[in-house]
């Protein structure tokens, strides 16, 4: 089932129905929101999003893909009962009416949302990965060395959960926390954590003045 849009409030409201299951990436919300914009009934509103990336960069190297939404949110429909919803495959950000950040995603109910943003401004094909996966299966284990791999993969959006979302009086998110974990399966739990983070954020005149990344 595809996106549905709110055009008519400020900023506007992109929905992924419940249908669409609890994951969506990057590429396919630009070509959901793409095929909006292109239906009859929608030419008159301004465009929802511009998007960036995928360019070549050699070898099998691609530039990581961004999508800005344009005066736009993004919510998962509420759930009846708690779920981890995800989106990854690159980079999500929004702005306001007036070119201001916000944070792109829009509370709902029952609904936590891991947004998987990429520090790297790169994408490696699948088989780069397994070359570079066969090079290192079989590299000594320093359990120490492994921990801080791990929080640095962390900290570079991988195995993480971004919740507990605090927003001031104009919808800016405040604080939020990070939690790293060891492997995908335990992401969202209690089970597994690496490292947890505390993000503060500060605002001056509707724009970010100050932005904090605490160890917990």
């Amino acid at each position: 089932m595809a996106i549905s849009v709110d055009p008519m409030v400020s900023p506007r409201i992109i929905i992924i129905p419940e249908t669409d299951g609890n994951n969506i990436a990057v590429q396919n919300l630009v070509n959901q929101i793409r095929e909006w914009e292109h239906e009859l009934l929608n030419l008159g509103y301004d465009k929802l999003l511009s998007a960036s990336g995928k360019e070549e960069l050699g070898g099998s190297t691609l530039v990581g893909i961004t999508a800005k939404l344009e005066n736009a949110k993004l919510k998962f429909e509420g759930r009846e009962s708690p779920t981890l919803c995800n989106v990854s495959g690159g980079n999500l950000v929004a702005v306001d009416s007036s070119g201001n950040v916000i944070f792109p995603i829009e509370p709902s109910d029952n609904v936590t949302v891991q947004l998987a943003q990429s520090s790297s401004a790169t994408l490696i094909q699948s088989s780069d990965i397994g070359a570079i996966k066969a090079k290192t299966d079989n590299l000594p284990n320093n359990p120490a060395n492994e921990t801080t791999l791990l929080r640095a993969l962390g900290l570079s959006q991988e195995n993480i959960c971004i919740d507990n979302f605090v927003f001031d009086s104009k919808n800016n998110l405040t604080s939020s926390r990070i939690r790293i974990y060891d492997s995908p399966s335990n992401v969202g739990t209690v089970n597994g954590i690496i490292s947890t983070y505390y993000v503060n954020t500060v605002y001056q005149n509707g724009k970010i003045s100050q932005y904090e990344v605490k160890a917990g």
